[in-house]
């Protein structure tokens, strides 16, 4: 449902959960089967969370020409641009979790239910 309201709510697999808020005239499109691609625009400070199951792809843009794609499942690979100075981090392996700072308050995260925090990372040893 979107409109007003500019919320998504999506949930994939077991319990991958999608939402992304949006502030003026932001467009996200999410779509569920194999390959799940989730696309937001952000203004000022907005907040992307995004769980994927096999092999997603996550793209957003924000403030004036940042670009973040992410995709996971066989190979991870992860490309941000930044306009000012954004720090980057992302641990792939055992838990693939890409965390994102941008800008002003620009932050996405993205979490696979491979290595979900909340069904406990004790599943993988060290």
């Amino acid at each position: 449902s979107e409109g007003d309201s500019d919320t998504l709510t999506a949930r994939e697999g077991e319990s991958d959960a999608l939402t992304a808020r949006e502030r003026e005239s932001d467009t996200l499109t999410a779509r569920e089967g194999e390959s799940d691609t989730l696309t937001a625009r952000e203004g000022e400070s907005d907040t992307l969370t995004a769980r994927e199951g096999e092999s997603d792809t996550m793209t957003a843009r924000e403030g004036d020409s940042d670009t973040l794609t992410v995709r996971e499942g066989e190979s991870d690979t992860l490309t941000v641009r930044e306009g000012e100075s954004g720090k980057l981090t992302a641990r792939e392996g055992e838990s693939d979790t890409l965390t994102v700072r941008e800008g002003e308050s620009g932050t996405l995260t993205a979490r696979e239910r491979h290595a979900d925090c909340e069904s406990g990372r004790e599943r993988h040893a060290d």
